[in-house]
C-alpha cells in the first residue's frame, strides 16, 4: 500500500510538472512514509512472535519452523535478526527433545548480535542440551554463565521462572558432570519454586539420581515417585519409573 501511494504521488506529479518534480515527490513522499513503513514492519513481527510463542506452547512444532523459516527471509539482511532466528530454532528443537541438534545450532549463535536480555534464556538452552547430550562439565560452565547475566529489562515473574529453569539446569549438569552433593541444593531450590509438570518432573528425576548416586536410597526412591507423579508419560517421568522398577547405577558423563 505504502508504495503503490507514492507511486501514485509520482505520477500525479509527472503529469503536472515533469519528470524531476516526479523524482522529488517520490523522495519526499518515503522520507514522510518511512516512520510509518518501520511502525508497521514491528507490527507485524510483534504478531509473528506471539503466533510463534503459542506455537512452541501447543507444541505444534512442525508449524513454528515454518514460521521461522519464514521470518528467516524477513530479516535475511540483519545479522541481528539471523541470530534471533537461529535461536528460536535451536529452542524449537531444545522443546522437541532434538538435544544434538539444538546444541549444533546454539553453540554456534554469534552472541554479539543477540540483545543482552535474551542471552541468560539462550546460554540455559544450551546447557540443557549439553547436559541431555552428556558433557554435564561445560554445562555446569554455560549455566553459570547464563546465571550471571542479568536479564535488565525482563518482567520480574519471568526472572523468577528463569531462574527456577537455571537451578534446575545447574544441578542436573552437576549429577552428569560427577558431582552429585553439589547437585542437590539447586536442585530442591527449583523444586520448590515450583514450574510446569515437565519441569518439576525433571528436576525430581536428577534429584533421584544425586541422591542414588550417594547411597541415600530411600530419598531417591522418593524423589523418583515425584517425578513419575508429576508427568507420568513424560520422558523423565518414564525413566523415573524404569529407575523405581530397577534402579540403574548412578549416571556419569
Amino acid at each position: 500500500m505504502t508504495y503503490a501511494l507514492v507511486v501514485a504521488a509520482a505520477l500525479a506529479a509527472g503529469r503536472r510538472g515533469g519528470l524531476i518534480l516526479a523524482w522529488v515527490t517520490v523522495f519526499v513522499c518515503l522520507l514522510v512514509l518511512r516512520p510509518f513503513q518501520r511502525f508497521a514492519n514491528r507490527l507485524v513481527a510483534r504478531r509473528a512472535f506471539v503466533r510463534l510463542y503459542a506455537l512452541m506452547t501447543d507444541a505444534s512444532f512442525g508449524e513454528a519452523h515454518r514460521l521461522v523459516a519464514e521470518l528467516r527471509g524477513v530479516y535475511a539482511r540483519s545479522a541481528s535478526g539471523i541470530e534471533l532466528m537461529r535461536m528460536h530454532e535451536g529452542t524449537l528443537l531444545v522443546l522437541q527433545g532434538r538435544f544434538a541438534d539444538a546444541r549444533r545450532i546454539l553453540e554456534s549463535i554469534d552472541r554479539r548480535h543477540i540483545r543482552k536480555p535474551l542471552l541468560p534464556a539462550l546460554l540455559n538452552n544450551l546447557a540443557w542440551s549439553l547436559v541431555q547430550t552428556g558433557d554435564g562439565a561445560r554445562a555446569v560452565a554455560i549455566v553459570r554463565e547464563s546465571m550471571e547475566t542479568v536479564a535488565v529489562d525482563a518482567a520480574p515473574e519471568h526472572i523468577d521462572d528463569l531462574r527456577s529453569c537455571q537451578l534446575g539446569t545447574l544441578g542436573a549438569a552437576l549429577v552428569v558432570a560427577g558431582e552429585p552433593s553439589e547437585a542437590i541444593d539447586p536442585l530442591e531450590q527449583a523444586y520448590a519454586r515450583g514450574g510446569t509438570p515437565h519441569h518439576q518432573c525433571a528436576r525430581a528425576f536428577y534429584l533421584g539420581e544425586a541422591f542414588h548416586a550417594l547411597g541415600r536410597q530411600d530419598e531417591a526412591r522418593g524423589a523418583w515417585e515425584r517425578a513419575a507423579a508429576a508427568c507420568s508419560t513424560d520422558a523423565f517421568g518414564v525413566r523415573a519409573r524404569e529407575r523405581l522398577e530397577a534402579p540403574a547405577p548412578p549416571y556419569r558423563s
